[in-house]
């Protein structure tokens, strides 16, 4: 759906469409005061934002860019010559919901927030903005201009923003040298890999073969074999 991944970046919220805080509250008043509750009863933040989560009309997946309806039904059944991509019928529905169509086209605000509550936050992309500075001004890039991330990082790349970035930049050389190799037909052997980048491949290969099998299909790296050898010749070299 166009304008998606707009939204996506304008917002922590893991779900939408739900009615205002307050007006959740005064339901949950009016509910306690209909079944005769308690008078002193004051709705809990815990309790507010377990109503809102059910009044969600759609879910928000910033780990995939997309959104979702609270009634997707995950799985369906389709005929073998079927082709495209197939969306389940509460899904389909969720781009004709009122409010949904509203903040796709709500501008973005020229105030930017200075922090963001604990409630809002999504815990994979804060992780990754602590860790690295100026992430958090290129995802938001590609997801509005996809290729042009590429563009802006060179141009920072250019300047010197990433010299403290050793592992980093050594995948992003790695991989330029492996497509290089690929391109003229040769093989992946005898490749020479920058020392941080070598350095973080053998940790990756102790620690998980998995994870490193996963980043050698992308960059070439060392064989197991040949990350053991070299692991084993440092320990009988100390």
């Amino acid at each position: 759906i166009p304008r998606v991944a707009n939204y996506l970046g304008r917002t922590q919220m893991g779900t939408g469409g739900a009615p205002p805080r307050s007006q959740i509250r005064d339901i949950l008043l009016q509910e306690n005061k209909d079944r005769n509750g308690p008078k002193d009863y004051e709705p809990t933040k815990t309790e507010i934002r377990r109503r809102e989560a059910i009044l969600a009309k759609w879910i928000n997946r910033h780990d995939i860019t997309a959104v979702f309806s609270p009634q997707c039904s995950k799985t369906m059944s389709i005929l073998p010559s079927t082709l495209g991509p197939h969306i389940c019928t509460p899904c389909r529905l969720v781009p004709k919901i009122k409010s949904f169509q509203n903040a796709l086209h709500r501008e973005e605000g020229t105030i930017k927030p200075k922090c963001t509550p604990h409630e809002y936050q999504n815990p994979l992309l804060g992780g990754v903005y602590l860790k690295h500075n100026d992430i958090a001004e290129l995802v938001k890039k590609v997801r509005r201009f996809g290729n042009e991330m590429f563009l802006e990082f060179a141009k920072r790349a250019s300047k010197g923003r990433y010299e403290g970035m050793k592992v980093l930049t050594g995948l992003i050389e790695t991989a330029m040298v492996v497509e290089d190799r690929q391109n003229r037909g040769k093989g992946l052997q005898n490749m020479h890999y920058p020392i941080e980048t070598d350095q973080f491949m053998i940790t990756l290969a102790l620690t998980s073969t998995r994870a490193y099998n996963l980043i050698q299909q992308e960059l070439g790296g060392r064989t197991l074999r040949s990350v053991k050898y070299i692991f084993l010749t440092y320990l009988f070299d100390q």
